[in-house]
C-alpha cells in the first residue's frame, strides 16, 4: 500500500507475516498528537478467519493512543471509532490516516 509524505513519515513500525500459520502485514504510525493507527491485513492458515477483509484484499484499521515512547493501546473513544474499521480500500486507510493525524488533544 503507498500512503502520501504526510502520513508515510510517521510509520514506526513496519511487520511482515508469512509463515505456516499466517500472512500479511501491520503497519503502526504515530502522529505528533499522541494518536496513531494500527494498519493489518493478516490472513490465517487452515480455514481460519483473518482481519476483517483481509480474504478481499482489505484492511483493518484501529486508532491508537499513546502515553509514552514506547506505550500505546487501542482506544475507542475518537470521533473516528468506538471500533476497529474492517474492509476498508487503501484510500479509505488514507483518509482515516489523515483524519487521526488531525485530531485535537484536549
Amino acid at each position: 500500500m503507498n500512503y502520501s509524505e504526510n502520513v508515510w513519515r510517521f510509520l514506526v513500525e513496519n511487520r511482515h507475516m508469512k509463515n505456516e500459520f499466517e500472512r500479511g502485514s501491520q503497519r503502526v504510525f504515530r502522529f505528533p498528537n499522541g494518536f496513531g493507527a494500527s494498519v493489518v491485513k493478516r490472513v490465517f492458515s487452515g480455514g481460519l478467519d483473518g482481519t476483517y477483509g483481509a480474504t478481499e484484499g482489505r484492511y483493518e484499521l484501529a486508532v491508537l493512543a499513546f502515553s509514552s515512547e514506547d506505550s500505546r493501546g487501542l482506544t475507542y473513544e475518537t470521533p473516528i471509532t468506538n471500533d476497529v474499521l474492517g474492509w476498508l480500500t487503501p484510500d479509505e486507510v488514507e483518509a482515516h490516516l489523515q483524519a487521526i493525524a488531525n485530531l485535537w488533544v484536549v
